[in-house]
């Protein structure tokens, strides 16, 4: 199994690493909510949502597209309306029931790896998304600041994703991921 992260530029390299654990949650379920579309806009919803690429629109999951070829661009709308950024996905990796690895380019990343995966945890379910990105020349004068927000992000998607399973019956889960940990800022 190949791991997400960065080859030889460590330095270039920025990482946001974000864990919640989910008392009374199936990890199967997680793993089939996790994976849709629907599911990935619930997460960022009311910040952000992103469009369907053209392969996800037959069957927006990521369970069933081929690995490591583009799926097309989806367009991601700050606040749902203002389109300000675009990923060009590439599911690269995926561990049927536990683990997929995105590798695509954004127009603000050069390189953009996402890993997530499901797993079972001692009465209910973990899910960890780690994050490796380099930012394109552009973005340079921005790294700072773009960092904070992709982690900001990823803890609102945790926050969610804890908020979500907890209103649909859940006990006992709490208002915020019950473990985070911060990406490095810099190499």
């Amino acid at each position: 199994m190949a791991t997400a992260g960065p080859p030889a530029d460590e330095k270039k390299w920025d990482r946001v690493v974000r864990t919640s654990v989910l008392p009374g949650v199936d990890p199967q379920a997680l793993w089939t909510d996790v994976t849709s579309m629907g599911g990935v806009n619930a997460e960022l919803l009311p910040y952000m949502r992103m469009t369907l690429p053209r392969e996800l629109r037959r069957d927006p999951s990521i369970r069933d597209v081929p690995l490591g070829s583009s799926l097309g661009k989806s367009w991601i709308f700050l606040g749902g309306v203002l389109p300000i950024d675009f990923d060009e996905i590439t599911i690269a990796e995926r561990e049927e029931g536990r683990r997929f690895l995105e590798r695509s380019t954004t127009s603000c990343t050069k390189v953009w790896e996402h890993e997530r995966t499901v797993e079972a945890a001692p009465g209910g379910a973990r899910i960890t998304d780690r994050l490796s990105y380099v930012v394109r020349p552009h973005m340079r004068p921005m790294r700072v600041p773009f960092h904070r927000m992709m982690g900001a992000l990823f803890t609102h998607r945790h926050r969610r994703l804890v908020r979500n399973y907890a209103q649909h019956g859940v006990s006992s889960a709490p208002s915020a991921p019950s473990s985070t940990e911060g990406g490095r800022q810099h190499g």
